[in-house]
């Protein structure tokens, strides 16, 4: 990849899957970013052409044997389609049995909510007291003793 002055080829992670053009499970790509002897005309450093992509995140739903819910999540995808099926399969590869798409979300909060009787419930917000509040709230809707089980980013950031 040919770089304009003052910048360098550098490989990076943009996203999963297998192939020539990947590294331990991550596609990578080159793009040129300042090789760090060059500084912009305004004094400012110059950015890397790294497209800017939401990564998504996607919940599957379940039960195991014995009833009990349960759910299963996948974060920092390239597409909701491939961030689906991610969840779906690690709801088959853990056990639990009906497993089906529950929802997907991109460059967010998301947070799980658990409800008195065992059931979740999914929301998400730009910021995490956000999406706690609203899985809280979702879940009052259905359900009594409602908690926060969980809380991530789609990004898979905690």
């Amino acid at each position: 990849m040919a770089c304009p002055p003052g910048q360098t080829s550098v490989m990076v992670p943009v996203g999963t899957g297998g192939g020539p053009d990947s590294v331990g499970g991550l596609l990578i790509r080159p793009v040129c970013q300042p090789d760090g002897n060059a500084s912009s005309s305004s004094g400012t450093a110059a950015t890397p052409e790294v497209p800017l992509m939401p990564l998504n995140s996607a919940i599957a739903w379940g039960n195991f044997a014995d009833g009990t819910p349960a759910y299963f999540y996948t974060v920092a995808r390239i597409n909701s389609l491939g961030a689906m099926q991610d969840a779906v399969a690690g709801c088959v590869r853990g056990g639990a049995l009906n497993c089906r798409p529950g929802t997907t979300y991109a460059d967010s909060w998301v947070a799980i909510s658990r409800a008195g009787d065992g059931s979740y419930f999914a929301a998400h917000g730009r910021k995490r007291k956000e999406a706690q509040a609203a899985a809280v709230s979702r879940c009052a809707k259905e359900a009594s003793g409602c908690t926060v089980a969980e809380a991530y980013r789609t990004d898979g950031r905690k």
